[in-house]
C-alpha cells in the first residue's frame, strides 16, 4: 500500500465527518478506533472502495431480530455488528457480500 492510497483513504473517511453531521445532529461517523472503521480501511487498502459513511452507527435489529449496529455508506452498501467481532457487509438490496462470521447460515 502507498502513502497516497492511506492518504486517500483518510480523505474519503473524512468525508463522512463532514456529511454525517449534517444529517444526524450531534452525531458523527464510527470512531476512528472502531472495528467498523478497522474493517472499511482493510477493504479499502485491498482496492475496494466503499465510499464514505452516510450515518452513524444506528442501532437496528438484524435478521434474528437482534441487536445490532448498522451503518450505511454512499455506495449503497449497509454494514452490520454485533457488538462482538461480527460483522456482516450487506449490497444494496439486502444482498450478503462479506461475513466475518457465519452470519445466520
Amino acid at each position: 500500500m502507498s502513502t497516497g492510497q492511506e492518504h486517500q483513504a483518510a480523505l474519503t473517511w473524512a468525508i463522512g465527518h463532514q456529511i454525517v453531521p449534517l444529517l444526524f445532529a450531534g452525531k458523527d461517523v464510527p470512531a476512528d478506533n472502531s472495528g467498523i472503521k478497522n474493517d472499511w480501511t482493510h477493504r479499502y487498502m485491498n482496492g475496494l472502495n466503499l465510499g464514505y459513511a452516510v450515518t452513524p452507527e444506528t442501532p437496528y435489529v438484524g435478521w434474528d431480530d437482534k441487536p445490532i449496529l448498522a451503518v450505511w455508506w454512499s455506495n449503497g452498501y449497509r454494514t452490520e455488528w454485533d457488538g462482538a467481532a461480527h460483522l456482516l457487509w450487506l449490497r444494496p438490496f439486502g444482498e450478503v457480500w462479506y461475513k466475518v462470521y457465519p452470519y445466520l447460515s
